[in-house]
C-alpha cells in the first residue's frame, strides 16, 4: 500500500473518488504479499499492481464494480486443474483480494488514513464512520480472523452488519434492534478447506456477540440463531452467506448514551448433499450415484487486530416522561458520562475490543442496570439434546421431482417456538396458541431425517420429523350466541412432517400433521361446568400449513381446519356434545402461526417470535 500512497494522496487532495484492491492473504507462489494494492478512480485511471500482471484486468474490472455499488467485495484468485483457462493465477498461488470503496465525502481523504483504511479494512468501508443516533446505517464492514475447533490455519471473513435501532428511548423501555442482517464473505479457499465436496449449497447459523454499554456498565448480548438459506459455491469466487433473524431487546434503567459494538462472531456452517453427478468427492462422499451425507463445520471469528471501527450505533437514553431518573452506577443522576466513563467512539477501536482499557464500574447495590432480553424473560424450556425418535409421514411427503435423488440423512437436535392464533369461524373470534406471557412449548424436531435434490440443483428438499408440545390454550366463545363460555383448551398433537424446499431460491415450509382438541376446566357465565375427562373432538383431524420462507429462517405458516364434532362431553348421563358440536366445530377454522428461528439447548429463550397480526 505505501508504495501507491503518494499517488492516493494526490486523488485524495482532488476529491477523486476511487476503490482500492488489497492484497489481504496469499499462499504458494503468489508474485505479492498481503499488503500489495491496486487503485482504480472513476476516471479509469489505475496506480499499483496485486499480482504483477496476473489477474490485473479482472481485479480492475471488481474496482469498478465496487466504485458503482458502493460496497467492499471479498475475491479470491488462484489456479486449479478445472478452471485452469479462467481468471486466475496462471503463474501459481492464490490471493485473497479485499476492494474498498473510497468516497469524496469519507473521512479517510488523506494518503496515511486511507492505506490504513484498507489495511485495515476499516475507516474507508461504507458505514464505518460513527453512527448518529437512530440512524438508519448502510452496513458496517468488519474483517475478522477466524479457526476451526482442529488445528490448521487461520481463515479471514468480512461480514457486513446491517441493523435498525431506535432513535431514543427512555428508560424502563425495551430498546428493539431490528431488520438485522450479517452478510459473510467466505473466501473460495476457505470454502474449499472446509466443505471440499458441497456442490449441493452451504448455509448455516450465525451468533454475534454485540457489547452494550451505557456509563461505565457493560453487558453482552449474543444475537444468536442469525440463520442464512443455504446458497450453491460460486464456481471462482467468494460465498455469500446473508443471515438474518430477530435479536433480544436492551433494557437501561437510567439516561444516557447507549453504546453497541460488535464483538466475537461464530458461525455454524452446514453443506447439503453434493451434487450426484459431480463425482465421488470428497471424505464424506457417499455411494456411487448418491450425494454425499451433510457436512458441518464450526468457526470461531474475532475482529481482525488493528485500527478498525466496530461501533454498530449509538442510542441517545432520555429521562423517563416524568422526570424521574434512575441514579447512574456512579452515582450521577444527570445521565452524563463522568470522568471514568469510557465508552465513547474512540473505544470502539483497537484489537482490545469494546472498551479495551477503561475502568469497569460495579453496577449500583441493587442491581443490574443494564439488562439484555425482555423485561419479563421468556418462559421457555431447553431444547432437548437428542432428537425425538419419531419418523415421517411418508403421506405428506411431496412426490420427488424426475431424476431427483432421495438420502436418508443423519438427523440432530433442533427447536423452534410456534406462536399465533386459532380462528373460530363460527365464533368469529380467536384464541392465542402458545401464548408468549406465559409458559411455551416447543416444536422438538429430529432435523433433515431425508434429503432430495435433483442433479442440476435448482430443487433441494429437506425433510424433518417433530413433536409438538404445546401448553393448554384459553378459550372463551358464546354457546347458542348468547351463553359465554370458557374453557382450557388442550391441543393433543401427532408426530408432525417438516418439509422445507428450495426451487432455485424460493423457499417454501410446509408443516403437518394430526391433532385432537380436548376441552376441559369448563364454565358457563363464570359457573364451572363438569364436562368430564373425555371431551374432545371424536377422531384426529389434519393439520396442514404453509408458508413460502425457508424453515432455517422462521416465518408465518397459514391454513385452515376443519373441527370434527366433540364426543364423550359430559358426566352423570349428561349430554354435552351437541353444545360444543353446535359452538366449535365446522369448516373454515383459520391457523395463523409464526415460527421462530430453530434453536438449540437453552438459546430457544432468545428465539420467541412476537405474535402474527390477526
Amino acid at each position: 500500500m505505501l508504495d501507491i500512497a503518494d499517488e492516493l494522496s494526490r486523488w485524495c487532495g482532488q476529491g477523486r473518488e476511487f476503490a482500492v484492491a488489497t492484497v489481504v492473504a496469499v499462499s504458494g507462489s503468489a508474485p505479492r504479499q498481503p499488503g500489495a494494492a491496486l487503485a482504480v478512480d472513476t476516471e479509469g485511471e489505475a496506480v499499483g499492481s496485486v499480482s504483477g500482471g496476473c489477474v490485473e484486468g479482472a481485479v480492475y474490472e471488481l474496482c469498478q464494480e465496487v466504485m458503482e455499488s458502493g460496497t467492499p467485495r471479498f475475491q479470491t484468485f488462484g489456479y486449479s486443474d478445472e478452471d485452469a483457462f479462467a481468471v486466475g493465477l496462471t503463474c501459481g498461488g492464490v490471493i485473497d483480494i479485499l476492494v474498498t470503496p473510497v468516497r469524496a465525502d469519507s473521512p479517510a481523504r488523506t494518503a496515511l488514513a486511507a492505506a490504513a483504511a484498507v489495511l485495515l479494512l476499516a475507516s474507508a468501508a461504507p458505514g464505518s464512520t460513527p453512527a448518529a443516533a437512530g440512524e438508519k446505517r448502510s452496513p458496517l464492514s468488519v474483517a475478522y480472523v477466524c479457526e476451526t475447533a482442529s488445528p490448521g490455519p487461520e481463515h479471514t471473513v468480512l461480514a457486513e452488519i446491517s441493523t435498525r435501532f431506535p432513535k431514543a428511548g427512555v428508560p424502563r423501555q425495551p430498546l428493539r434492534p431490528d431488520g438485522v442482517t450479517v452478510r459473510v464473505t467466505l473466501p473460495r479457499r476457505t470454502v474449499s478447506a472446509l466443505f471440499p465436496d458441497a456442490a449441493g449449497g452451504i448455509g448455516g447459523i450465525a451468533t454475534l456477540s454485540t457489547a452494550v454499554t451505557q456509563r461505565g456498565e457493560r453487558a453482552v448480548a449474543d444475537w444468536k440463531g442469525l440463520t442464512a438459506p443455504p446458497v450453491h459455491p460460486p464456481g471462482g469466487g467468494a460465498l455469500v452467506l446473508r443471515h438474518r433473524g430477530p435479536v433480544p431487546p436492551v433494557t437501561v434503567e437510567a439516561p444516557g448514551d447507549v453504546i453497541f459494538t460488535a464483538g466475537k462472531l461464530v458461525l455454524d456452517l452446514q453443506s447439503l448433499p453434493r451434487d450426484p453427478a459431480s463425482g465421488t468427492g470428497g471424505a464424506r462422499a457417499g455411494r456411487e450415484g448418491e450425494p454425499s451425507a451433510p457436512a458441518a463445520a464450526r468457526l470461531t471469528c474475532a475482529p481482525r487486530p488493528g485500527d478498525q471501527n466496530l461501533l454498530l450505533a449509538t442510542v441517545p437514553v432520555a429521562p423517563a416522561p416524568d422526570g424521574s431518573a434512575t441514579p447512574s452506577p456512579s452515582g450521577d443522576p444527570s445521565g452524563s458520562s463522568g470522568p471514568s466513563d469510557s465508552t465513547g467512539p474512540s473505544d470502539t477501536r483497537g484489537s482490545g475490543g469494546p472498551g479495551s482499557g477503561s475502568r469497569r464500574q460495579d453496577p449500583a447495590p441493587d442491581g443490574r442496570r443494564l439488562t439484555v432480553g425482555p423485561a419479563a424473560d421468556a418462559d421457555v424450556g431447553d431444547c432437548p439434546s437428542e432428537a425425538p425418535d419419531v419418523d415421517l409421514d411418508e403421506r405428506r411427503l411431496p412426490e420427488p421431482p424426475p431424476g431427483a435423488v432421495v438420502r436418508d440423512g443423519t438427523p440432530f437436535p433442533l427447536c423452534v417456538v410456534p406462536v399465533g392464533y386459532a380462528t373460530v369461524r363460527k365464533q368469529g373470534s380467536a384464541m392465542i396458541v402458545n401464548d408468549p406471557a406465559r409458559r411455551l412449548g416447543l416444536l422438538e424436531m429430529a432435523y433433515l431425517k431425508r434429503t432430495v435434490q435433483t442433479p442440476d440443483g435448482r430443487y433441494t428438499e429437506s425433510d424433518s420429523a417433530g413433536l409438538i408440545e404445546l401448553p393448554d390454550a384459553r378459550s372463551t366463545f358464546l354457546a347458542f350466541d348468547f351463553q359465554p363460555v370458557t374453557a382450557r383448551v388442550e391441543f393433543e398433537a401427532g408426530p408432525a412432517t417438516v418439509v422445507n424446499i428450495n426451487r432455485g431460491g424460493a423457499f417454501s415450509t410446509a408443516i403437518s400433521y394430526d391433532q385432537t382438541i380436548r376441552l376441559h376446566d369448563v364454565a358457563v357465565n363464570g359457573v364451572p361446568l363438569d364436562v368430564g375427562p373425555r371431551c374432545r373432538t371424536a377422531r384426529p383431524f389434519t393439520t396442514e400449513l404453509s408458508g413460502d420462507y425457508s424453515f432455517l429462517t422462521g416465518g408465518l405458516v397459514e391454513g385452515e381446519v376443519t373441527i370434527p364434532p366433540f364426543s364423550g362431553c359430559g358426566t352423570g348421563g349428561e349430554d354435552l356434545d351437541p353444545l360444543f358440536t353446535a359452538a366449535v366445530s365446522g369448516p373454515g377454522n383459520r391457523l395463523t402461526i409464526r415460527q421462530g428461528v430453530p434453536c438449540t439447548a437453552a438459546a430457544c429463550r432468545d428465539q420467541v417470535p412476537e405474535l402474527p397480526e390477526l
